[in-house]
C-alpha cells in the first residue's frame, strides 16, 4: 500500500429520541486511511520507525531490539548482555551517545572513527587534487620557461692543448684532480653533430687566430665511490675562459661554468654556464652524457666526448 497505513477504530454516533435528548453510543466498525508525514520511513540512526506502537517518532525497530527514544532505552534486554555484565542490559550504545552509536541494538560502535576515516579520505582526495593541479601548473611553467630557451640536442667532441701554471690528472667519472691557475690555450679542435637536423660542423682555434688568445682558469675533481661498494663516482668543477685581443689585451668574451657529475666510466654531467660579450649575454644549462680526461704539467691536454648534450640556452641582448 505504499506509505498508506490502514487503522481500525470505533466511531460513536449520537441519537435523539422523542423530545428527550437521549444519548446512546452505538459502536460501529469503520476505517480510515492515515498518511505518513514523509515517504521516507527511516529516521533515528537510520532505523525504521514504527508509529503504530507508541505514536509518531516514539519507536524504532533495530535488528535485535526496539528502541524508545523518549527514554533513551531499549524495551528488551541486550542479547549480548551476559558478555558485558558492567553495562545495563537496556542501555542504548552503552550510554556513550556522544562518541558512538548502537550497532543493530546489540553493542556500542565508534561513530567518530568512521567520521574521521571519511574526513581523512576527503583530505587524501584533496591532496591528490592539489598534486594534480600542481603538476599541471609545473608543466605549464616549464613550457613557459622552455619557450624562452633555445633547445639543442647534439653530440660533441673537443680536444685542446694549454700551456701555463696548470697540472694534475682528472679522468671524468673515474677519479682524479686538476688545478689550473692560469693557462693559455694553444689549440682547440671541436666537432659537433646536431641530432635534430643531422648537420655536422667542425672548428679549429689556435692562439693568434683572428688576433685573439684564450686565457683559462679552473679546478675540477672526481671522487670514485668504489671503496664504499658503489660502482660510480661524483665530481664537479669550476672553469673560466676569457677571450682577449692578442695585442691590446682587450677582453672580447668571457665564459664561466659550474658543473657537477655522477657516473661510472660513462656518466652524466649537469653544467651551467654563462658567456658575455659587449652585445649579448648567454645563459646555458646542459645535461651531458659522455667521457673525458684532462692532465699534464705546464702543458696540459684535454679530451672530451659528449655522446649526447641536451642544452637550453637563453640569449639576452645588452
Amino acid at each position: 500500500m505504499g506509505c498508506l497505513k490502514l487503522t481500525y477504530q470505533p466511531v460513536l454516533e449520537v441519537h435523539e429520541q422523542n423530545s428527550f435528548l437521549v444519548k446512546s453510543a452505538v459502536e460501529k466498525k469503520g476505517h480510515e486511511q492515515k498518511k505518513c508525514l514523509s515517504s521516507f520511513t527511516f529516521g533515528f540512526q537510520g532505523q525504521e520507525g514504527d508509529d503504530e506502537v507508541s505514536g509518531q517518532g516514539n519507536s524504532y525497530v533495530f535488528k535485535y531490539r526496539i528502541h524508545d527514544p523518549r527514554l533513551g532505552r531499549f524495551l528488551s534486554v541486550d542479547p549480548l548482555g551476559s558478555s558485558y555484565p558492567w553495562n545495563s542490559p537496556y542501555a542504548f550504545a552503552e550510554n556513550r551517545v556522544i562518541d558512538g552509536v548502537d550497532l543493530e541494538g546489540a553493542e556500542w560502535k565508534d561513530y567518530l572513527r568512521k567520521i574521521n576515516n571519511i574526513y581523512e579520505a576527503v583530505l587524501k582526495v584533496k591532496k591528490a587534487f592539489e598534486i594534480v593541479v600542481g603538476a599541471f601548473k609545473t608543466v605549464n611553467d616549464a613550457v613557459a620557461v622552455a619557450d624562452q630557451y633555445d633547445v639543442k640536442v647534439t653530440g660533441k667532441f673537443t680536444a685542446s692543448v694549454k700551456f701555463g701554471l696548470t697540472g694534475g690528472l682528472d679522468i671524468k667519472h673515474a677519479g682524479g684532480i686538476r688545478s689550473e691557475i692560469m693557462a693559455v690555450q694553444l689549440i682547440k679542435v671541436t666537432g659537433i653533430i646536431d641530432y635534430q637536423t643531422g648537420e655536422l660542423n667542425g672548428e679549429i682555434n689556435f692562439i693568434g687566430k683572428n688576433g685573439e688568445k684564450v686565457i683559462s682558469k679552473g679546478f675540477s675533481g672526481t671522487i670514485p665511490l668504489i671503496e664504499m661498494g658503489i660502482p660510480a663516482s661524483v665530481g664537479g668543477g669550476v672553469d673560466s675562459e676569457t677571450t682577449k685581443d692578442a695585442v691590446t689585451e682587450e677582453v672580447k668574451k668571457h665564459e664561466g661554468s659550474i658543473s657537477a657529475s655522477v657516473g661510472a666510466l660513462i656518466g652524466a654531467t649537469l653544467e651551467s654556464s654563462m658567456s658575455k660579450t659587449d652585445e649579448t649575454t648567454k645563459e646555458t644549462t646542459s645535461i651531458k652524457v659522455g667521457v673525458g680526461a684532462e692532465g699534464g704539467a705546464l702543458i696540459v691536454g684535454k679530451v672530451n666526448l659528449d655522446i649526447i648534450d641536451v642544452s637550453l640556452t637563453k640569449t639576452t641582448e645588452l
